[in-house]
């Protein structure tokens, strides 16, 4: 009987072990915040919190008249609110790029002129948007997303920084276009155009000042001001 315990309890042992050595965990540290970023089964995105993040902070904001200090504020005490005390990203900063995300919208060499993007991230976003144009379905949008998603997860050739802003990208893109083809903007521009100008907002707030969750409420605040809310 002690026999069956002792290789029953090794046993499960054995499993819980091997279970745990198929996650592959991501530690990203920001000033003096350190966070776990989800798991990364099976080749996913392990920033697609990115995007849930994104989506409530939208809702949070939308149809509040929200000067841009009170959404970066806002921003900061949504994070702080998760044990986020340093979400890499100024007041300055967010004042200062949003409008460029309103002005640059999809045009990459806008970005690239501004020095918020870099040669490699640009390039691979001027294929994703090549292959969505004429694209206006969010079923079409997503899949190709997706597919550009595992492009740049099994991309060995990307250093950790340009591969974390393109899935941070991806994140953001598939999350923004669900909700606003879902809740149309009040002004002329179409939903895909602002859930790409949203995304690649996301992306410039990570790779000017290194934070993720600064590239989140960025992304957001652009969103909103593309979408003329």
């Amino acid at each position: 009987m002690k026999k069956f315990l002792i290789f029953a309890c090794l046993f499960f042992f054995s499993v819980a072990v091997a279970a745990i050595s198929t996650q592959v965990r991501y530690l990203r540290i920001h000033g003096s915040s350190t966070v776990f970023l989800q798991s990364a089964n099976n080749g996913s995105n392990p920033f697609a919190w990115a995007g849930t993040d994104h989506n409530e902070l939208l809702v949070l904001w939308r149809g509040k008249n929200l000067t841009l200090q009170q959404q970066y504020q806002s921003g900061v005490n949504f994070y702080q609110q998760k044990g986020i005390s340093n979400i890499g990203l100024l007041e300055q900063q967010y004042l200062d790029i949003v409008p460029v995300c309103v002005e640059c919208l999809t045009n990459i060499d806008c970005y690239l002129s501004k020095n918020l993007l870099n040669s490699i991230v640009a390039d691979r976003l001027r294929i994703l948007l090549a292959s969505l144009e004429n694209t206006h379905t969010y079923t079409a949008f997503k899949q190709k997303v997706v597919t550009f998603e595992e492009s740049v997860i099994d991309d060995t050739s990307l250093s950790a920084t340009n591969r974390d802003a393109l899935l941070l990208f991806s994140a953001i893109a598939i999350e923004s276009g669900k909700y606003w083809s879902e809740n149309p903007p009040s002004g002329a521009r179409r939903w895909w155009t602002i859930a790409l100008a949203d995304a690649i907002g996301g992306i410039t707030g990570f790779l000017c000042c290194g934070g993720l969750w600064g590239g989140v409420v960025l992304g957001a605040g652009a969103s909103l001001a593309a979408g003329l809310d």
